[in-house]
């Protein structure tokens, strides 16, 4: 079923040719949908990302929660509405609203308005041209200011959300809004309280982990991720231009630490919430949020790269071992069959690819086979030793080199795995790393190595797979945030 509002049409469910009023059905909130003719209409301004313009809109309010309003613009039709209109509701007031403030502190409230409920607008909005670049829904900061500062404020807390995309996907538009919700409540935390714009990258880390919280692992974010390992953690597209790359980075970093840093859902053992209660920001503040746990930023990153490692190997018995030993465990994410299913078929390349210099915060993943079975052996050549470090798995024989030494020959029976890691804030530079793969015998004996399973272990590999639905990610909150720089660079402040 369709419902469209247009001028001061009725929101209303069409059963067996009869017209009936929807009832107020809230799922659990205060109020719930709208049953008769909105006697206020607004008008809002909507953010063009075709060509970075604002345009006026009137919609009318077809739904109340506890926590938010919500408000389709005239005209414009949501599918099977009287069923996708609730769940917008219910999600927001009973799930998004709750787990997100209790994870990442408050947002805005009562706001800019005055009014401690958010309003959510569902518009169809002017999409950048970029086919892969599309907006599924965004939290504009210029909201947050008077309009007698700033015309083209709606002077509210709000979101707006893309009615083609909730047509296609209701439960990517939900994970869209509790993405959204953190962006207003780091606004909160970082910009107006303390009057300091956090880096972008941790600002989307968050965002990614409120998705997780709320509603579970991304697979798109595993996929794109396993595909795209060189690309940094720490560094961010500025255009509205974007790709799934910088999502999928820190969208796998946020759910480690989700995985293996837990918080029994208390904002004091959160680090998130830690980081956004630090007055510093970006990694300083990730290693405040961290204070307690005797990790630091450069800890977590490494013990996250061999999390990677070991599940792309794609072997559940070497997973429960590691998973099993508390000295360990770090070295693996939480039981997660999307992790597991593409780490295993995309993280590695094979032992021929030629290996690409890494930007900060980054790593590499390669599988090595023997060239005469069932022995190998691998050397490392590094051309930046102070910006990359290696580890290495004998995966044959169960051990584990955290550490390997460069231009020292590494042994392995069946299969060899390697990860290559920039961690420092330089790009590495140059032509990349050199491995060089051959029979035993290649060079000296490596280090002692950790012992991971007694037993030796068949190769584990096994053919790619389908990839999941990757959907487009716009830049949009990146965009925003220039908007409010230049408002921010005039003195002009929020006025509550």
């Amino acid at each position: 079923m369709t419902v469209q509002v247009a001028g001061r049409n009725i929101l209303a469910a069409v059963f067996l040719g009869l017209l009936f009023l929807l009832p107020a059905c809230g799922g659990g909130s205060d109020g719930g949908l709208f049953d008769g003719l909105d006697p206020d209409p607004k008008q809002f301004y909507v953010s063009s990302f075709a060509d970075n313009t604002m345009y006026l809109i009137t919609a009318s309010k077809v739904a109340e929660g506890t926590h938010c309003y919500i408000y389709l613009e005239q005209g414009e039709v949501v599918d099977n509405a009287a069923g996708v209109i609730p769940t917008l509701l219910r999600e927001f007031d009973n799930t998004i609203y709750s787990i997100v403030t209790t994870r990442f502190g408050s947002e805005p409230n009562p706001g800019s308005d005055g009014d401690p409920k958010i309003y959510i607008v569902l518009t169809t909005m002017r999409q950048s041209p970029n086919p892969s670049s599309g907006v599924a829904g965004y939290f504009r900061p210029a909201n947050e200011y008077s309009r007698t500062r700033y015309a083209t404020s709606n002077q509210k807390e709000m979101f707006f959300v893309d009615i083609p995309q909730l047509n296609r996907d209701l439960a990517w538009s939900l994970r869209t809004l509790a993405h959204e919700f953190q962006h207003m409540i780091h606004w909160e935390q970082k910009m107006h309280r303390m009057g300091q714009e956090d880096d972008l990258w941790l600002n989307e880390a968050m965002s990614e982990a409120a998705e997780s919280y709320c509603y579970g692992v991304n697979a798109s974010n595993a996929y794109v991720y396993a595909n795209n390992t060189e690309d940094s953690l720490t560094g961010w597209s500025t255009t509205q231009f974007t790709d799934s790359r910088d999502y999928a980075s820190v969208g796998m970093w946020s759910q480690y630490i989700i995985d293996r840093i837990p918080d029994g859902g208390s904002p004091d053992n959160n680090v998130f919430a830690r980081a956004l209660r630090s007055t510093n920001l970006g990694r300083v503040s990730v290693g405040d949020g961290l204070a307690g746990t005797g990790k630091s930023f450069f800890d977590v990153f490494f013990d996250w790269t061999l999390a990677n490692l070991f599940t792309g190997v794609g072997d559940p018995d070497l997973l429960d071992a590691i998973r099993a030993d508390n000295s360990r465990r770090q070295w693996s994410y939480a039981p997660n069959p999307d992790i597991e299913y593409f780490f295993r078929h995309y993280l590695y390349r094979s032992d021929n690819a030629a290996f690409q210099p890494l930007p900060q915060w980054s790593s590499t993943y390669s599988l090595y086979t023997p060239v005469s079975p069932p022995f190998g052996d691998v050397t490392w050549l590094p051309t930046e030793l102070l910006t990359t470090t290696a580890s290495f798995i004998d995966y044959g024989n169960g051990l584990l080199y955290s550490e390997i030494t460069p231009a020292t020959s590494y042994p392995y029976f069946s299969e060899g795995y390697l990860v290559v890691r920039n961690a420092t804030v330089t790009d590495s530079v140059g032509a990349g790393d050199n491995v060089v793969f051959s029979a035993p015998g290649g060079g000296g004996l490596p280090p002692a190595a950790a012992r991971l399973l007694s037993t030796a272990r068949p190769a584990a590999r096994s053919k790619a797979v389908a990839p999941p639905v990757v959907h487009d990610r716009g830049n949009g909150f990146a965009v925003l945030a220039e908007e409010e720089r230049r408002l921010r660079a005039l003195g002009i402040r929020p006025e509550f």
